[in-house]
């Protein structure tokens, strides 16, 4: 992608994408989010009353935790086990957030990432390229699916036990084609000190290469005209129409 400009480079090759990101993190919620959630009336507070549901369980502080012999009665003992049991199943729950985020950018080129495909052996011993035709590898500026763009991994936020797990995903849409289309075939992928090459033979279209259906112009797709309004438009009506399409 690169800024917009003035020069027959751009006005050539420029069009436009809408890149759609979807940043979501993963959480244990924690034994402090946990025990200020039961403090303060949370949704599982309800199932902490006594069997005849006529008193509501005090606040789980650190007297709870008192067990030694004689120290309370069977009733009480059993109440402190069932906070401690809510308590756990609390702070082991996941917390998931998501935020979505929508910028529109300029590219030069489309990449478009190669599916890998293993490699076979043909009766005489030879290696069988693998073929991908592309349509499928356009699915990418498809304008629905997403993409992930970071791997899942670990962040340490607040202590060295408490890690976020973070996921990227995106998904692209089509605004507006340039008058001619680079498409980039993006090969090499690092895989630790090595760098590897997906030799995939990308089958391109000879004819009928119709892009329309990705593309999602602000306002909506134009229709196409029928015959007869062809036939009925003026010369200049008819080099706009050839511009459009």
């Amino acid at each position: 992608c690169g800024g917009g400009g003035g020069s027959i480079v751009h006005e050539t090759f420029m069009g436009n994408v809408e890149m759609t990101t979807i940043v979501t993190r993963r959480k244990r919620r924690g034994d402090q989010a946990a025990l200020a959630m039961l403090n303060e009336g949370g949704r599982d507070a309800a199932t902490m009353h006594d069997n005849n549901n006529n008193s509501e369980v005090a606040a789980f502080d650190e007297d709870d935790d008192d067990d030694r012999a004689g120290s309370d009665d069977e009733d009480t003992m059993e109440r402190k086990r069932q906070k401690r049991e809510i308590l756990k199943s609390l702070a082991d729950e996941t917390i998931i957030d998501e935020e979505e985020t929508v910028t529109e950018t300029q590219f030069l080129q489309l990449t478009l990432d190669i599916p890998e495909k293993p490699l076979f052996k043909d009766d005489d011993g030879g290696l069988v390229i693998p073929q991908e035709p592309l349509v499928n590898v356009l699915r990418k500026f498809d304008g629905v699916s997403f993409s992930d763009v970071l791997a899942m991994h670990q962040q340490t936020t607040e202590s060295k036990e408490d890690g976020t797990i973070v996921s990227k995903k995106r998904r692209y849409k089509l605004k507006t084609l340039p008058n001619y289309l680079i498409l980039h075939l993006s090969r090499f992928k690092r895989n630790g000190f090595f760098v590897e090459k997906n030799p995939t033979i990308v089958m391109f279209p000879v004819k009928n290469f119709d892009l329309s259906s990705y593309v999602f112009p602000d306002g909506g797709r134009k229709e196409v005209p029928t015959e007869d309004q062809v036939r009925a438009m003026s010369t200049k009506e008819l080099k706009k129409l050839l511009v459009d399409y």
